[in-house]
């Protein structure tokens, strides 16, 4: 054992850690799966996810698939332009909220959990994706 749970045996070198990383689990999983791979017998209707950051990156993938997958998605950006724009490209059967959610401005995130709840949409799960500049919030009065 290296501390950390693997178990190195004989000599180690970087193909061998390298064949490993690219081999796949026991559950037929690896490296290079993707989330449509990982999801594709799932069938998520009548399921809701609200995804921050959904215009790029993770949260745009993220809500990528599970909508292909019919789930509801309330997808939250900076501007609601953005998450729109987002929330047109992605295919299946499931409803596509589109809420403006700016993280630097507590005032934004308040109304959008307000128009999250107005929804009326029971959340099966939040992916919490989009980040902010750190700041100093203490300093506001909630």
């Amino acid at each position: 054992m290296d501390g950390r749970g693997l178990v190195i045996s004989g000599r180690t070198s970087g193909k061998n850690i390298m064949l490993a990383l690219w081999a796949n689990g026991i559950n037929g999983y690896g490296y290079h799966t993707t989330a449509a791979q990982c999801t594709e017998r799932k069938d998520l209707t009548n399921k809701t996810y609200a995804i921050t950051g959904v215009n790029s990156g993770l949260g745009y993938e993220t809500g990528r698939v599970l909508a292909l997958r019919n789930a509801n998605i309330i997808g939250l950006a900076r501007t609601k332009e953005k998450a729109e724009i987002a929330l047109c490209d992605w295919q299946g059967t499931g409803e596509k909220i589109a809420i403006a959610c700016d993280l630097s401005d507590i005032k934004s995130v308040q109304k959008a959990v307000d128009d999250v709840r107005d929804t009326g949409k029971p959340i099966d799960a939040i992916i919490a994706n989009a980040g902010s500049p750190a700041r100093n919030l203490y300093c506001h009065a909630y």
